[in-house]
């Protein structure tokens, strides 16, 4: 027993931030652990140049 505290009214206001506090926490909790694919580069195909067969288009000279 304390004068002028209700120690009822302190552990409802307890129970109250605790359950705040909680809650907050599990929601930040919950963005950190989301898993994104890394971007990975889009890789095109090299084109040869097929219309000019002199020899030389390929860089080998056969």
């Amino acid at each position: 027993d304390m004068q002028g505290v209700n120690l009822d009214l302190v552990g409802i206001i307890l129970m109250v931030v605790g359950l705040i506090g909680v809650s907050t926490f599990s929601s930040i909790a919950r963005r950190r652990r989301v898993v994104m694919p890394p971007n990975t580069p889009v890789v095109e195909e090299e084109r040869r140049h097929t219309t000019r067969r002199d020899g030389y288009s390929d860089g080998y000279g056969i």
